[in-house]
């Protein structure tokens, strides 16, 4: 049975539980998140900016200098799940201390089965890209599309702080270590995705590098 997902916005010593909230987002038998709308983005969002609690009322609030956080290639669609970083287990699939394993998803970076590519995958340095960005990061962030946060799950990493979160899927499009790979029913990130995959494929960079080139 799925559990309910206790997410967990901690940045900078900021912490908030939304799961068990009523009206929040919880993983269904189906095994996807649900019940997400713009007050809890705005809620999340808050907490992990560092203005959680801030009302309209408030002038003191209003008055005070705050942090804003910057996203990249925008905000996120869901709740975020703080879990530590473990290790790589594959060029995709990234393992946590409490066991879970995420697979990355929209986003291609190696070849898969028999099919016939013709883009020229760079699997190894994909791997260590991505190894560099994540052995830096103590804390990091799931964005759990289907699947349960102890075992195998399925969606967007985030690294960063208060200041800047960084999407890890987008930044592998970004710098031509995958190709965007379009998902049925999920389509929250597509036409970012896109976007940053022209600017890569342009570019010629990563895997784009002798892409139509004969």
């Amino acid at each position: 049975m799925k559990k309910k997902i206790r997410c967990l916005a901690s940045v900078a010593g900021l912490s908030l539980f939304i799961s068990g909230c009523s009206g929040t987002p919880q993983v269904g038998k189906d095994g996807l998140i649900n019940g997400m709308n713009e007050k809890d983005i705005e809620k999340q969002t808050s907490a992990i900016t560092g203005l959680s609690g801030e009302t309209k009322n408030s002038v003191q609030k209003r008055q005070m200098a705050k942090p804003e956080t910057e996203f990249f290639p925008e905000m996120p669609k869901n709740t975020l799940k703080a879990l530590e970083y473990d290790k790589l287990v594959d060029v995709n699939k990234v393992r946590f201390k409490n066991g879970g394993i995420l697979t990355l998803i929209g986003i291609q970076m190696k070849k898969e089965g028999n099919r016939r590519e013709v883009i020229d995958f760079k699997p190894n340095e994909s791997t260590k890209f991505l190894k560099t960005m994540l052995d830096s990061q103590k804390e990091v962030y799931v964005e759990i599309i289907s699947g349960d946060e102890e075992g195998e799950m399925y969606g967007y990493l985030w690294i960063g702080d208060d200041k800047q979160l960084r999407n890890i899927n987008a930044l592998l499009i970004q710098e031509g270590y995958a190709k965007l790979v379009r998902v049925d029913g999920v389509n929250y990130y597509d036409t970012s995705f896109y976007q940053i995959e022209q600017e890569a494929f342009s570019n010629k960079l990563g895997i784009w590098k002798n892409a139509g080139r004969e």
